[in-house]
């Protein structure tokens, strides 16, 4: 890792690299520019011969010390000589050579010399903005991979960034007699149908009660095989440079080198390098070393060839004809995923794992791997190593060999353990359908007595779904659980809830584990107003005045009040009026539009996602994409005109906001108009209804959080609850008669290159009555890629978020918890 001066110093230094950046609260920021100043002590009459002098002094030093903690010394004896000379031999150390300085680098916090970076690299969360005598063994290993680390002289423990916390049943071994099958490829090929038949029925079997097994007689050539190991290695010998060329940037990169599984969402790092490939249906493999593509093309070749008899064999044990998987998947232009993993030994190995207990995507899975064992499955409750057969295939059913066989066949959760001996290394083949294949239960295979126990997912959402997320066991596949998606969709609203005569207090699963800080509100300060006759006033200086005041703000509040907007009074009655009459439908009725998607057009539901909801919300709510074409359910009766009228009216005003906006950037009024395409932009109507709790302090109606969007306005009835952060404190906003709430969302912070805030908001309960509101999010058409515009981006003001497309971060944030900021989050540079 670079130095910082090395870093400056450096020509490819532009912006602040990810890892130096810091995440400041609101209060790290307040600054007092005020006539306060630290005491000063005059350390002559500290040392004063004169006791009243003295005396004085010394007062005032101990006052200083209770008080401030810092003090400026005057008058101290030092020769200014001697300090100035002090920091240019500073400035001389720092001017060495890397290897100059290095010879200095300590081991240990106590060694009497350490130089190095940042404060603790084995424990800072960001890397800090200095060099300093320190340690330079770097533990915060987005720059480093376990391979540099494992060889750089300075490791002599593991770094505490890689240590896993492990359960006691993480450790349930079984090293009994059990072992897991074997299927002789020639016997499943076999012409005599006979043998045929009988190593079908084992393949069967092997899928159902195992997940696992070895495959022998497959036909690769041993020397391939031996090959494959030998270019992964090659490959991981390369230089960090060479390497890096082909660290991707994105889940579905074609060729992605990285380290540990996801460095975005790893709670803590794991002691693996890898190297991803999409080998089919296009070939993707880097061109170095030589010899490897050439490799990867004849292994992944060798490797279909396999699969599509063992999928063959599949079919026919469970009762179909022999070629159903490769019909019905795609197969033949389905994925097939290349991971080499490396492994390094490890001094602690008890301390970290390989890779956690997860399973795969897919539909089967090949590993083959070098003689040091570390793969482990879990059977029946325990974990069984499983020590690698010459020459021979370890094959395992993927999640969607699950999905398609609607459970009859298991995808079993696995892990890798390392080792203190050896590097291990592993290539796995990851053989699917098509990425946008959509994935279900087989019909053959679903009936009355064996109803549909998964949703239908493209290959493609699903992948995104795994690898975007902390590997965690099989987390994914149970989000795909139709069982118990269908529980939750019978789950009562909580409209049916309080109305239901057995509910006194709150249910366990609706509280809320909330913070002191979250209890702390501030009634003094008002958010701004927004007059919107005069921001489309023809008075040009009343307009300019009302722009700057719009421009201030989204900057510094990121919300306003919005008066005199022209949408009638009628009209927003009309609405809420609308918005009860909706909730009020029969359940039966309401449940016609529970969409399974997060992206459906029309979606009634309560929380906010109960597939990934900790505790669940005390909200009910309706999501209709209402633009750029009208999705909105057909009852009640006049809902569907109502709410055209409506949310018609909020685009024009939309449009005008956006314009004052462009304005107040210094940007062309139509700018943000045509760069995003609003024309054509998404439009969400999301009406929410938050019933009276009898006792709202232990749950929330929808936890902090920031919105998707350029821009929402808000609508709501006579009952208060949305609160706002503003300097680190929660406001309540008490809506002004015939007003929007309107508050900037993440997007626009996204394409103002954080110039303007998308601020956190939460929705609060009460005892006394409904609270309806009706939110309208306006953004960009869903494929429109959304990232910082050129215009706030130079040398001081570095781009500051990843550009991506609109569809795919709502997809994101409305798939995982509410939580924050942390969409935003995800995709800050």
């Amino acid at each position: 890792m670079f130095s910082v001066k090395e870093l400056v110093e450096s020509s490819s230094m532009k912006s602040v690299p990810s890892n130096y950046v810091c995440h400041k609260t609101p209060e790290d920021n307040l600054l007092n520019y005020e006539t306060e100043s630290i005491p000063t002590i005059d350390f002559l009459q500290l040392t004063s011969s004169n006791p009243i002098e003295r005396s004085k002094a010394i007062q005032q030093l101990g006052d200083a010390c209770r008080d401030w903690g810092f003090f400026m010394l005057m008058n101290h004896g030092v020769p200014e000589t001697l300090s100035e000379k002090m920091v240019r031999v500073g400035e001389k150390f720092f001017d060495l050579s890397k290897e100059e300085k290095m010879e200095f680098a300590g081991e240990k916090i106590l060694d009497p010399i350490r130089y190095g970076t940042s404060f603790n690299l084995m424990v800072d969360k960001a890397l800090f903005w200095r060099d300093k005598e320190q340690n330079h063994l770097e533990g915060k290993l987005k720059m480093f991979s376990v391979k540099e680390l494992v060889e750089s002289s300075s490791m002599k423990s593991v770094p505490s960034n890689y240590v896993c916390h492990k359960t006691p049943e993480d450790n349930l071994l079984n090293y009994e007699t059990e072992s897991i099958p074997t299927i002789d490829f020639l016997q499943l090929t076999s012409s005599n149908p006979i043998e045929r038949s009988k190593a079908i029925q084992q393949l069967g079997d092997a899928c159902r009660d195992w997940g696992f097994f070895m495959l022998m007689n497959h036909g690769v050539p041993e020397t391939l095989s031996e090959k494959m190991v030998r270019v992964g290695e090659k490959f991981f010998d390369l230089s960090k440079e060479e390497k890096m060329e082909f660290a991707g940037e994105k889940i579905l990169d074609p060729i992605r080198y990285g380290t540990s599984f996801n460095l975005m969402v790893d709670k803590a790092l794991f002691w693996r390098d890898y190297l991803k490939c999409l080998v089919h249906p296009h070939l993707n493999a880097p061109s170095k070393p030589p010899g490897l593509r050439e490799a990867f093309e004849e292994y992944s070749r060798k490797g279909k060839e396999v699969v599509k008899e063992l999928l063959k064999g599949i079919s026919l044990s469970l009762g179909l004809e022999e070629n159903y998987i490769h019909k019905r998947m795609n197969v033949e232009l389905g994925c097939q995923v290349l991971v080499i993993n490396y492994y390094p030994p490890c001094p602690k190995p008890e301390l970290v794992m390989g890779l956690p207990a997860h399973t795969d995507h897919g539909l089967l899975t090949l590993l083959q791997q070098n003689h040091l064992g570390g793969l482990q499955i879990q059977h029946k409750g325990k974990w069984i190593p499983i020590n690698p057969i010459p020459n021979s295939f370890l094959i395992n059913t993927g999640d969607h060999m699950e999905i398609l066989t609607n459970g009859k066949y298991k995808s079993i959760i696995h892990r890798a353990v390392v080792n203190t001996k050896g590097t291990r290394i592993s290539v796995g083949t990851a053989h699917g359908p098509n990425l946008d294949t959509v994935v279900g239960p087989a019909p053959e295979l679903v009936g009355d007595d064996n109803p549909a126990l998964y949703r239908a997912i493209t290959y493609r959402e699903y992948i995104l779904l795994q690898q975007n997320n902390e590997l965690d066991k099989n987390t994914c596949l149970e989000q795909q659980n139709h069982f118990q998606y269908q529980k939750e969709l019978k789950m009562l609203s909580v409209k049916e809830l309080v109305e239901s005569n057995s509910v006194r207090s709150v249910p366990s699963n609706y509280i809320s584990l909330k913070s002191p800080e979250d209890s702390i509100l501030y009634e003094t300060e008002n958010i701004p107003t927004i007059d919107f006759s005069r921001l489309t006033s023809s008075n040009a200086f009343e307009r300019s005045k009302e722009i700057q005041q719009l421009g201030d703000a989204c900057r510094n509040w990121g919300f306003f009040m919005l008066i005199n907007h022209g949408v009638s009074e009628t009209l927003r009655e009309k609405m809420l009026r609308a918005t009860q009459r909706f909730f009020d439908l029969s359940e039966e009725e309401k449940k016609e539009y529970a969409g399974e998607k997060v992206l459906d057009p029309i979606r009634y539901g309560t929380s906010f996602n109960v597939m990934v909801d900790k505790s669940l919300f005390w909200r009910d709510f309706l999501k209709c994409h209402v633009h750029p074409h009208l999705n909105v359910p057909s009852k009640p009766p006049g809902f569907r005109e109502t709410v055209d009228e409506y949310i018609r009216k909020s685009r024009e005003v939309v449009g005008e906001l956006l314009k004052g906006i462009c304005g107040s950037l210094g940007l062309e009024e139509n700018y943000i108009h045509k760069r995003l395409n609003v024309e054509l932009g998404a439009q969400m109507l999301i009406a929410n209804f938050y019933p009276p709790c009898p006792k709202p302090e232990l749950t929330m109606g929808l936890p902090a959080h920031t919105d998707h969007g350029l821009l929402t306005l808000l609508l709501q009835n006579q009952f208060s609850g949305l609160q706002i952060q503003h300097k680190g404190k929660w406001i309540p906003v008490n809506p002004l008669p015939n007003s929007f709430l309107v508050n900037t969302g993440d997007h626009l912070e996204i394409l103002t290159n954080g110039k303007f805030k998308s601020v956190l908001h939460r929705a609060v309960v009460n005892t006394t009555g409904t609270r309806i509101s009706i939110a309208t999010a306006h953004g960009a058409p869903l494929e429109t890629i959304v990232g910082p515009a050129p215009e706030f981006i130079d040398y001081h003001n570095p781009e500051a978020y990843l550009a991506i497309k609109y569809g795919h971060y709502m997809q994101f944030q409305q798939s995982h918890e509410l939580d924050r900021r942390s969409c935003l989050d995800h995709i800050r540079i």
